[in-house]
């Protein structure tokens, strides 16, 4: 009876940030799923910060550093309007996931490492990322923005082998992206 009430509280967990965020993310990530929330933080030797903000005017700062094969996991949640999100991760195995949903949010990483996942979800209108990545290889990116006027500006420096995605729905998107070195699909 316990095990069938953990498997629904987690599969209403998941069909709510995914009611919440009204989009499809590619599963190969897996990032914003609650069930992988609590597995991976149980194996992790590593850093890892959960936030989860409601409602207006929320900042979230979070600094982590890290050391050979150590794990930076960061996921934010952030439902309302006015919210700020800002990232600085330094290591191996970084991985973040952040889902705004509401009006005039901001997100912005600065991130320094190898083997990295990221996904980024912002429903609402006149959202804004900016994310810059420098000495990184082995990067997964994937930007999913769904409003009006929205902004993605993405700068990389170094190797980016892992695959990127972006998608935006809306009018007036603007898509900035700035490398140094040339993506490369996975295999090449």
């Amino acid at each position: 009876m316990l095990v069938l009430r953990y498997i629904s509280i987690v599969l209403i967990s998941l069909v709510s940030l995914t009611s919440l965020a009204q989009i499809t993310y590619s599963p190969e990530l897996d990032l914003l799923n609650e069930s992988s929330l609590q597995l991976s933080g149980a194996n992790s030797t590593g850093g890892l910060v959960f936030i989860d903000q409601l409602g207006d005017n929320n900042t979230a700062e979070v600094e982590q550093r890290r050391q050979r094969t150590q794990t930076n996991e960061t996921r934010v949640l952030q439902r309302g309007d006015n919210n700020r999100a800002t990232l600085q991760q330094a290591g191996t195995n970084n991985r973040v996931a952040l889902l705004q949903k509401g009006y005039d949010n901001r997100y912005s990483l600065d991130l320094t490492g190898v083997n990295t996942d990221l996904a980024v979800v912002q429903n609402g209108d006149r959202n804004e990322v900016r994310q810059r990545l420098e000495n990184t290889r082995d990067v997964r990116l994937e930007f999913i923005q769904n409003g009006d006027a929205n902004l993605i500006e993405y700068e990389v420096e170094g190797l980016q082998s892992k695959g990127l995605r972006i998608i935006q729905d809306g009018s007036n998107m603007q898509l900035i992206i700035n490398k140094t070195t040339a993506l490369s699909p996975s295999g090449s």
